[in-house]
């Protein structure tokens, strides 16, 4: 019995360190491309006649001088998006937080009568039913709404799933002695993710000038991976729980 617990001790350690070493290799990646995307930025950014940044000088546009005008502008944009970015955000935060942290630690329910195979295969299968309701959830957008606070209370609203997963875990009497409450529960916070996704990116742009939506998409892809850095980093937590 002591080396059975040793040996999941250590199975343990080295599952947390190796996700560790995963999410340092993922940062490190996404600081690379942060990097070559800045430079390639500069190095292709419209130069004026006396060699500085378009719009820097002159123009009129009061966008300030030098190269703030462009800062400036993107820093409005962001004040103007940001009901959107704080929705994204939250949405990818919650996901990565509960999922697949909280949801594989789930286990088929043992009073519910099933084989050894189906016992095996839950957790695989559960990563199935989350993509699957992602993909049909990005895919079908329906009744979006106008504003950004609808949405913005709806991401924070999934908040409530973590608790709901928990309790599937420690509790058989709270999935009713059956595998088919987490199951449901698991499709329903993937489609709710991937409805999300897909209405915060078609409704945010129309929020902006026609001009300003290529930068408008860019901002929301750095609230959608500042929300999947979040979510990573609280999952760590949510190992323990």
């Amino acid at each position: 019995a002591g080396e059975t617990e040793d040996d999941g001790g250590a199975g343990g350690r080295g599952a947390l360190v190796g996700a560790a070493l995963y999410f340092g290799a993922s940062c490190a990646v996404a600081a690379c491309c942060a990097a070559a995307f800045v430079a390639l930025d500069a190095r292709h950014r419209p130069r004026g006649p006396e060699g500085g940044a378009k719009g820097g000088s002159g123009g009129g546009g009061g966008e300030g001088e030098g190269g703030s005008g462009p800062v400036v502008a993107l820093l409005r944009l962001a004040r103007a998006l940001l009901g959107w970015e704080a929705a994204l955000f939250l949405c990818f935060g919650v996901t990565l937080f509960v999922f697949p942290t909280l949801t594989s630690a789930i286990r088929a329910s043992e009073a519910a009568p099933s084989s050894c195979e189906w016992r095996a295969l839950y957790v695989p299968l559960s990563f199935l039913n989350f993509n699957v309701g992602d993909m049909l959830g990005r895919a079908f957008p329906f009744c979006i709404p106008r504003e950004s606070r609808s949405l913005l209370l709806f991401a924070a609203g999934r908040l409530l799933f973590a608790p709901l997963f928990v309790a599937f875990r420690r509790s058989e009497a709270a999935r009713a002695h059956s595998d088919a409450l987490p199951a449901l529960a698991l499709h329903l916070f993937a489609l709710s993710n991937g409805w999300l996704t897909t209405a915060i990116f078609v409704r945010a742009p129309r929020a902006v000038e026609e001009r300003d939506r290529p930068a408008a998409g860019a901002l929301l892809v750095l609230a959608l991976n500042s929300g999947l850095t979040a979510g990573s980093l609280l999952s760590l937590g949510a190992w323990t729980t």
